[in-house]
């Protein structure tokens, strides 16, 4: 859910790296399901840091952050890439 004016279905988006729920988002979450829905993408982004962070060592570049913006940006592609093989691949099995 990238952005809330992207559609008109979206419930929550991201801005200024943080999560944000739309007034529809507010009326259909609860205030523990929207801190559920938090918690869930805080999670998400911990576990993605931690595979850009193997990654970077994997590929023999050290600590990633250390490495440039353009580095970086290459590592979070990678890793993305990755994990949607992943995905793919657990849905088919």
């Amino acid at each position: 859910m990238a952005n809330a004016n992207d559609d008109d279905d979206v419930s929550y988006y991201f801005k200024d790296g943080k999560l944000h729920f739309t007034p529809d988002g507010l009326r259909l979450f609860t205030k523990e399901e929207r801190n559920q829905v938090v918690e869930l993408h805080e999670q998400r982004a911990k576990k993605f840091d931690e595979i850009c962070e193997y990654l970077a060592k994997h590929l023999g570049y050290g600590n990633p952050a250390t490495l440039s913006a353009e580095l970086k940006a290459q590592l979070a592609d990678e890793a993305e890439e990755l994990t949607e093989t992943w995905d793919s691949a657990g849905r088919q099995s």
